[in-house]
């Protein structure tokens, strides 16, 4: 197993799993004590050695030090969570954002072609007319009625290109063509 983590000498140790100090020949089997490591190494250490060197350090200052690094632990962690749950946040907005617009998209679809959304193909296998709004362009084009064709030609279909903002209209003339191949002139 490579040396994957940094003990708080900042040599790397292996495994990842132990708290040894580095066994490198250069260090001797060195450990820092806590009460002599800089402000840096403190960061590294496990929060179990600092709350064993704080109960058992008589020097004040020292401690001070300890509980300043234990209370800066807290804050980041508090920050993180923080982080998350707004990411959390906007990710729930932006999914009921969607079902929104997804719902509309479909209203109003349905509404432009009376209720015929599915052509006979469609209508025989039982799909779901919703399914056509966000699955692949070639299942639309497949179970979709010419009145919804039309109706995305004109509005395009609510899928992940259509809320990236990219041109979702089934536009025959641009779909048909494979890349890298000429048109035969008619």
């Amino acid at each position: 197993m490579p040396y994957s983590r940094r003990d708080l000498i900042g040599h790397y140790v292996t495994p990842p799993g132990e708290d040894k100090p580095c066994q490198h020949a250069c260090c001797r089997n060195y450990r820092v004590r806590l009460e002599h490591a800089p402000a840096r190494r403190l960061h590294r250490a496990p929060e179990a050695d600092l709350m064993a060197h704080l109960a058992e350090t008589r020097n004040e200052r020292e401690a001070v030090r300890i509980v300043n690094e234990l209370e800066r632990r807290d804050r980041a962690a508090e920050r993180k969570e923080q982080r998350q749950e707004a990411r959390r946040a906007r990710y729930a907005a932006d999914t009921m954002e969607r079902e929104s617009i997804r719902e509309y998209a479909y209203v109003s679809a349905e509404a432009e072609t009376r209720g015929h959304m599915l052509n006979r193909r469609g209508e025989a296998l039982g799909v779901d007319p919703r399914s056509l709004f966000t699955g692949p362009a070639a299942r639309a084009r497949k179970y979709a009625s010419p009145e919804l064709l039309e109706h995305w030609q004109q509005h395009g279909r609510p899928t992940e290109a259509f809320f990236a903002q990219r041109d979702t209209r089934l536009d025959e003339d641009y779909t048909d063509r494979r890349p890298g191949r000429r048109r035969r002139a008619a």
